[in-house]
Formats: structure tokens, C-alpha cells, sequence
């Protein structure tokens, strides 16, 4: 089971390695050979379509992207002629993350699927993942 963290001022969903990936393979094996409504059901209406090599395809994906700054508490040592002192202080680290997912269904000319494949990470496919799932 996926477990999400929400972290500073965007919500930054952090999945278990694997755990969005291995749900959208089991899931979507198990449709080869069904209609590709069956995918709208799950995904809703695709991005994107097109064709290559003759072979018909549907595209679904997202991307999100930015940054945001948290701060990060330091402690200090001073050495001096009274001896040691020691002080807090602040300082704030930058953080960026880009999360993207696209998956790609292949379908027959009775648009059947037949095959698909995906590309991403799991910020970006754990919200496919969950759409799978339901």
C-alpha cells in the first residue's frame, strides 16, 4: 500500500519506491484485449492520440514542477578566550522536484487494446496509480 507524506507549502506526494509503478503494471495488463473505453473509465478522456507505424495509440499524462524553501536549524561553536559557546541559527535549503508520468495505450483497429507502456516517476504516476485502483 502507498503511503503519502504532505511536506511545506505544496503538496508533495511521496510514494514508495516502486509502489505507483508496480500498480499501474498490474492494472493495466489486466486490460489487453478489452475495449480502450475501459481505460476513459478509469483515466477519463485521454491527453492525446495519434499513430505510428500503422499502430493507433492514446496518451494520458501529467507534469508538475517547482520548488519551495524550508528551513533547516544549525547549531554553531564558537571558541574564544572564555572558553566555548555554542549558538543556534537558521538557514533555508532549496528544494525543487519535478514529477511527471505518461502512459501510453496501443490499440488495434477495432480499438482494442493490445499493449501500452509508461514513463515517469512516483510523484507524477501515483495519481494514475490511485485512478487505477479505484
Amino acid at each position: 500500500m502507498c503511503w503519502r507524506k504532505i511536506a511545506g507549502v505544496g503538496i508533495l506526494a511521496l510514494f514508495l519506491a516502486g509502489c505507483a509503478g508496480k500498480i499501474i503494471q498490474e492494472k493495466m495488463s489486466t486490460m489487453i484485449g478489452n475495449p480502450a473505453s475501459i481505460v476513459f473509465a478509469k483515466l477519463g478522456l485521454p491527453d492525446a492520440e495519434g499513430e505510428v507505424a500503422g499502430r493507433k495509440f492514446y496518451i494520458w499524462g501529467t507534469r508538475t514542477a517547482g520548488s519551495y524553501i524550508l528551513p533547516q536549524y544549525n547549531t554553531g561553536t564558537i571558541f574564544n578566550s572564555y572558553g566555548m559557546s555554542t549558538y543556534n541559527y537558521m538557514t533555508y535549503q532549496h528544494h525543487s522536484y519535478n514529477y511527471y508520468c505518461k502512459i501510453r495505450v496501443f490499440v488495434d483497429s477495432s480499438d482494442r487494446i493490445t499493449t501500452y507502456d509508461f514513463d515517469g516517476n512516483e510523484g507524477g504516476c501515483g495519481r494514475f496509480a490511485d485512478k487505477l485502483s479505484r
